[in-house]
């Protein structure tokens, strides 16, 4: 479901709010241990229901929003329109830019390595083999207030509870389904800075458009997905070391960078 709201004021405002909450089940999506996306295997085809479970790139609630707002400075607009070019070329045809992303986290798949305890996986000796699968579930894994403390390692504190996760005993595969860790979310902003040159009288002239824009403005950390593998012997499970964001490249969730650009109109 999505939400949707759009508005353009006549003095040089504009700007667009959607909201989305979404479900996607399916039976065959998951994730990789470094938080990307693959199809899994279906671990037991005689029980598909035990496979339904979350999409891990859809997530549950989304907010994105975009605001332009031209400065009243200039030609064409509220003040200053009837200004000398040299004061129009200071003051007029200064733009503003926001965009945000906020969103909850993807659906993650925890998983165990132990040797086989469904006695399904092919070996010629009598030593089971050790296999990547999903564990017993306990309890709810996820925290309330997760977060990463500032000023300290963020490999320091586990994402989820990873005690609420067990080896399966031989016979059966793990309770866990899939899906049941959501992991970081998105709490992103850009900004720019726009400034168009008239290079001539008319409205419609050449222009020179220069923009100075900023990604991830507040410079804050967009968290990668935790470690997943809940393995008693893997010291990283549950526990963040990286940021980016589930959708880091598109989204351009890395540590703030700034980028001047000069383009030409006509």
């Amino acid at each position: 479901m999505t939400v949707e709201a759009e508005r353009r004021f006549s003095q040089g405002l504009f700007f667009q709010v959607a909201y989305t909450a979404a479900r996607d089940l399916g039976d065959t999506g998951g994730n990789a241990p470094n938080g990307g996306i693959y199809t899994t295997p279906i671990e037991n085809p005689f029980d598909l229901a035990r496979e339904r479970g979350p999409d891990v790139a859809t997530p549950g609630h989304r907010v994105t929003s975009a605001v332009m707002y031209e400065l009243p400075f200039g030609h064409e607009r509220r003040w200053l329109a009837n200004a000398p070019g040299a004061v129009d070329a200071a003051l007029g045809g200064w733009e503003l830019s926001l965009v945000s992303y906020l969103q909850t986290g993807g659906y993650l798949t925890p998983t165990i390595s132990v040797p086989d305890p469904t006695g399904t996986r092919f070996t010629n000796t009598a030593t089971r083999p050790v296999v990547s699968i999903r564990p017993d579930l306990l309890n709810d894994p996820n925290l309330d207030g997760q977060t990463v403390p500032g000023g300290t390692p963020i490999t320091a504190f586990p994402w989820y509870d990873i005690t609420a996760f067990a080896a399966p005993p031989i016979g059966r595969f793990g309770t866990a389904g899939r899906g049941v860790i959501e992991g970081p979310g998105l709490n992103l902003w850009h900004f720019g800075v726009h400034k168009r040159f008239r290079l001539a009288d008319r409205a419609a002239g050449p222009a020179l458009r220069v923009e100075l824009t900023t990604t991830n403005l507040f410079n804050t950390p967009q968290w990668a997905n935790p470690n997943l593998n809940v393995t008693p012997t893997n010291v990283s499970a549950g526990r963040v070391t990286g940021v980016g964001g589930s959708a880091g490249f598109i989204q351009q969730a890395g540590m703030r960078s700034m980028r001047l650009g000069i383009r030409a109109e006509w």
